[in-house]
C-alpha cells in the first residue's frame, strides 16, 4: 500500500452503510513511523472525515498495533467505526489476513478485531456504567425538548463515555434538530463524549439511534460502533436483548445498520463492513 519508503498511505472508507452513500466516512492513515501530533491533527482536517485513525505498522508485531484518533477539532480516545475501517485497510495492505484476528490499541483500550472474507467484527468491552438521577434526567429531557421514555438515563463507558437517553416518541426523535451548543453543554455537565438518543422500544430486537458527538467531534454521526455497543449493553440490562439491530443515519441522509451481540463477559460484538471510497498516498 506504500508507494515509496516514506509516504504514509491514506484512505476514506464508508462504514456500516445500508446503501451506497450511507454509513459514516472514516479516514485511515498507515505510516511506517509515528507522525507528530500536530501533523496528524492537520491531516485529519485536510481529509475532512468526521474522524481519522492513524496506525503505525512498523512495529515488532503486526498482530497488535497502536492507533490514534483525531476529529477535525481534537484527538479522541476511541472510535469504533474508524477502528473497523483501519482493520480493513490493514487487511488490504497485507498486514492482516482474512480469516484472522488482530488488535488495535488506543488511549481508550485494546480492541480485538476478527476478520472474515466479507466483514469485520469489533469486540468492544464495556468498562462501567452509572445511572443518572431522575431530577437530572428530567433536566436532560427539558434541555433537548424531547419526551423521555420510562427507562433511566445512564452514562456507559466503552473507552468513550456515552450518555444514553431513551426517547418515548420515535416521531419526535426523527424531527429533532440537533444543536451543537446544547450537546456540548450536556457533555460538560455529565462528563461525556457523546449523547446517544434511542427510540423504537416497541421492537425488542431493534432500535433507532441518533448519536450527538459535539463534545469531541461532529455534531452527529451517521454510524457509531462504540455507541452501538453502549446501547446494546443498556438494552441487555433493561429488556434482556442480547442481539440488536441498530439503525442510524437516516435523518442525516446516510442510512446505516449495525448488528451487535452482547456476551456474558460484558463485551459487545459489533459486526459490519468498511468499503473503500478512495485510497492514495499523503504528500
Amino acid at each position: 500500500m506504500f508507494e515509496d519508503d516514506k509516504a504514509p498511505s491514506a484512505g476514506l472508507y464508508g462504514v456500516f452503510a445500508e446503501q451506497p452513500g450511507g454509513g459514516s466516512v472514516a479516514g485511515v492513515v498507515l505510516s511506517r513511523s509515528p507522525l507528530p501530533t500536530a501533523r496528524m491533527q492537520a491531516i485529519a482536517r485536510d481529509l475532512a472525515a468526521p474522524t481519522t485513525g492513524f496506525v503505525v505498522v512498523n512495529t515488532s508485531s503486526d498482530d497488535e498495533l497502536p492507533i490514534r484518533f483525531f476529529s477535525a477539532r481534537q484527538e479522541m480516545d476511541a472510535c469504533g467505526y474508524v477502528t473497523l475501517a483501519a482493520a480493513t485497510a490493514l487487511r488490504t495492505a497485507g498486514h492482516w489476513t482474512a480469516p484472522g484476528t488482530g488488535t488495535l490499541t488506543s488511549a481508550g483500550g485494546r480492541y480485538v478485531l476478527t476478520l472474515t472474507t466479507d466483514a469485520v467484527r469489533l469486540d468492544v468491552p464495556i468498562r462501567d456504567h452509572r445511572v443518572i438521577s431522575e431530577d437530572d434526567a428530567r433536566a436532560i429531557g427539558a434541555t433537548l425538548d424531547l419526551p423521555l421514555a420510562g427507562w433511566p438515563c445512564e452514562v456507559i463507558s466503552t473507552g468513550l463515555r456515552h450518555l444514553v437517553v431513551p426517547i418515548a416518541d420515535d416521531v419526535a426523535l426523527s424531527a429533532f434538530v440537533p444543536d451543537r451548543t446544547l450537546a456540548e453543554h450536556l457533555g460538560i455537565v455529565h462528563g461525556v463524549d457523546a449523547i446517544a438518543l434511542i427510540s423504537d422500544h416497541r421492537n425488542r430486537d431493534a432500535l433507532r439511534l441518533r448519536d450527538l458527538c459535539a463534545p469531541i467531534g461532529d455534531l452527529e454521526e451517521a454510524a457509531s460502533g462504540t455507541t452501538s455497543a453502549a446501547v446494546t449493553d443498556y438494552t441487555s440490562r433493561h429488556r434482556g436483548t442480547v442481539q440488536l439491530i441498530v439503525r442510524q443515519g437516516e435523518d442525516m441522509g446516510r442510512p446505516s445498520v449495525l448488528r451487535t451481540s452482547m456476551r456474558a463477559d460484558r463485551v459487545v460484538e459489533v459486526v459490519g463492513v468498511a468499503r473503500p471510497i478512495l485510497t492514495g498516498v499523503l504528500h
